[in-house]
Parts: structure tokens; C-alpha cells; sequence
């Protein structure tokens, strides 16, 4: 479309903005040259936001090394989050409450038009991965003196990138191990930072979160015992490793919570320890805290 040939030559100028201003050049110049490659796609997502979302989207996950550029554009461009702006109570609300809905923000939902039915290779995943870690972590202003509200926020995340690909009727958009690394990024934010309580992740349904993280856990150690040939996709070392790490992040997480108000959390503690006796005992040992142990 005009749209997208548009954004593209815009892209290209964006890009040639930042490469201008490498090097030697002073932080100041080279947020100057940040400043205008953020208007240059400002113009086009002026016309059409999706349009330039989708453009966005596809080129930090298949273009090499554009992740960081088009993650720090983004950035700069706050109304593009789905806001109309500010910080006030009703906006956070209403964000919370389409967040929670599992319907995602535009910019989700364009990410997984562009990625639907693409098999991503290793790179790709990498790429999208330290893309949507680096939106998830404030940026500067323009002015590079405060810092800016995060692009994506850790339950957006969780909720329409995550908790979709996980479950047993799971869309083939990506695979369960790239989620799982999505997953670990969001619970990385809440350790880095002040975390409010209550905890962001009550609105990502933890119990059956982790009871989905305990099942592929449990299945993980079953192709553990059983012939190379029978594995599935999160059974390498690498994926063990990676769901231990997510199932204790949240088991910490979750178990805080239980502990500041244990009479809201009995009836899901009991449905989790039925759920996960039927489990490898290990499974209750990585979720130690949230028993009180």
C-alpha cells in the first residue's frame, strides 16, 4: 500500500538519522538524531497507526539489529501505547481492565498479525525477545532527563503474548519455550523495580498460570526418562532450567501475596496443591513459598 511504501522510505530516513549522528558524536547530537528519526515515523503513524505498527513489528523482528532502533522510537512515541496520554487513575484503569480481557493493545495485536504463520528462526526469536525487553523497560525522554513510562506493561505482556501460546489449545504463532523467556522478562521487571501491591501478575491468573508452568515442568521430566526420540519442544536442558526459574520468580511472587492476606488465596492454594499432587514431587518443591515452607 501507499501507507506502507510511505513507511518504509520514512524507515530508511530514520535510520540514516541515527547512523549520522555514530561514533564520536555527543549524547546530545545523537538524541538530537533519535528526536527526528521518532517524528519521521510519527508522520506516517499519524495516517494510519496499524499500518505503521505492522511496519514497526516487522522490522525489529526480521530486519538484523533494528530491534534497538525501532524499541527506542517507539519509545518516543507514548500514543501509540493505545493512551490518550498522562498518568492519571482512569487511563491506568482502563489500560488495566483491556490488559486483563487478554485483548492487547494495538501494538499487540499487530506483533502477532506479522509473526502469525511465520516459522522465526533463532535469530528472530532473539530479536523479538530483546524487543519486547526493551519496551518493557522505561526510556529516556526526549530531553534524556527523566525517564519515560514503559511502552509495554509486564501483564500485557503476560496476558496476550504469553498465556495464549502456553495452554494445551495453544495457537502455533510462536513456541512455548520463546514464551516462557517472555514470561521470565515480565517477572524480571517486577524484581528490578518497586513493585506495587497488590502485585501486577494478579491480574494474569496466576493459580492457572502455574499450574499450565507445573504441567510443561512435569512433561519436561517425563521426556527427561524416556528415550531422546520422544522429546518434545521443552525438553532441552535449557528449557528445565528456564521453567524451574519461572516457577520459583513466581511462586516467590504469588507467595508473598498469600502471605499479606492468606484467607484471600485458601481456596486457590487448595485447588493448586490437589492440582499439582497428581505431579512430580519436585514440581511442589520449586512452589515452596507459596506453601509457607
Amino acid at each position: 500500500s501507499a501507507v506502507a511504501d510511505g513507511f518504509e522510505q520514512e524507515l530508511n530516513m530514520a535510520f540514516n538519522c541515527l547512523i549520522q549522528g555514530g561514533g564520536g558524536a555527543s549524547a546530545a547530537v545523537s538524541q538530537g538524531n533519535l528526536t527526528t528519526a521518532a517524528f519521521l515515523v510519527a508522520r506516517v503513524a499519524f495516517q494510519d497507526p496499524e499500518a505503521a505498527l505492522k511496519s514497526c513489528c516487522h522490522s525489529a523482528v526480521f530486519n538484523r539489529g533494528a530491534f534497538s532502533l525501532i524499541a527506542k522510537i517507539l519509545q518516543q512515541l507514548p500514543g501509540l501505547r493505545g493512551q490518550r496520554g498522562g498518568e492519571d487513575e482512569a487511563n491506568r484503569k482502563d489500560v488495566q481492565q483491556q490488559e486483563a480481557g487478554g485483548h492487547g493493545s494495538l501494538f499487540c495485536r499487530c506483533l502477532q498479525t506479522v509473526v502469525r504463520g511465520k516459522p522465526l528462526s533463532a535469530c528472530e526469536k532473539e530479536q523479538l525477545l530483546k524487543f519486547l525487553s526493551l519496551l518493557l523497560t522505561p526510556g529516556p525522554t526526549l530531553q534524556g532527563e527523566q525517564q519515560t513510562q514503559r511502552f509495554l506493561s509486564p501483564q500485557e505482556v503476560v496476558n496476550t503474548l504469553v498465556l495464549p501460546h502456553l495452554s494445551a489449545e495453544a495457537e502455533e504463532t510462536w513456541d512455548a519455550e520463546l514464551s516462557l523467556q517472555l514470561l521470565h522478562a515480565a517477572l524480571a521487571v517486577g524484581v528490578q523495580e518497586v513493585t506495587p501491591s497488590p502485585h501486577w501478575v494478579l491480574d494474569c491468573s496466576p493459580f492457572p498460570l502455574l499450574y499450565i508452568l507445573a504441567q510443561h515442568y512435569n512433561q519436561t521430566l517425563m521426556c527427561w526418562e524416556r528415550s531422546s526420540e520422544d522429546s518434545d519442544h521443552l525438553s532441552s536442558m535449557d528449557a528445565k532450567e528456564l521453567l524451574e526459574s519461572v516457577l520459583s520468580l513466581l511462586g516467590q511472587v504469588m507467595g508473598a501475596e498469600v502471605a499479606a492476606a492468606p484467607g484471600s488465596w485458601s481456596r486457590a492454594l487448595f485447588w493448586l496443591y490437589n492440582k499439582v499432587e497428581e505431579l512430580d514431587w519436585t514440581v511442589r518443591f520449586h512452589l515452596k513459598p507459596l506453601w509457607g515452607e
